[in-house]
């Protein structure tokens, strides 16, 4: 079972919590002003990773990766600059916290040792 976790976190859940870390540097951006955001996952490169969907003013171009960032093409004032940056780490605190609540709440287990992870 320890292999088939370690490829399931390797696979899925870092990626995931990449994403999650860009959302929350889009949201900041969407938040804070009128501009559209673009959160790439995988290369920062428009004829290599394409569009796959939006939600709001969040364009997201999605490939399977271990790195992304989060584009803003509007002109943003210095609040709003503040915004972009803190979004990302405060959703990777908020995610941290609730997976470590969610660790701390699981007995000894697969979900257990997948929270532990994710903390």
């Amino acid at each position: 079972m320890g292999i088939l976790l370690f490829a399931i976190f390797y696979i899925l859940i870092i990626p995931m919590c990449v994403l999650l870390h860009e959302v929350g540097h889009g949201l900041g951006v969407v938040l804070s002003s009128g501009a559209r955001a673009s959160i790439y996952l995988g290369k920062f490169n428009e004829k290599e990773n394409k569009k796959n969907f939006h939600i709001g003013r969040l364009d997201f171009h999605i490939q399977w990766s271990y790195f992304g960032c989060c584009y803003s093409a509007g002109d943003l004032k210095k609040n709003q600059e503040l915004a972009f940056f803190i979004g990302g780490p405060l959703m990777s605190l908020i995610l941290s916290l609730i997976s470590f609540w969610l660790w701390s709440t699981t007995s000894d287990g697969v979900f257990h040792s997948l929270f532990q992870g994710i903390t």
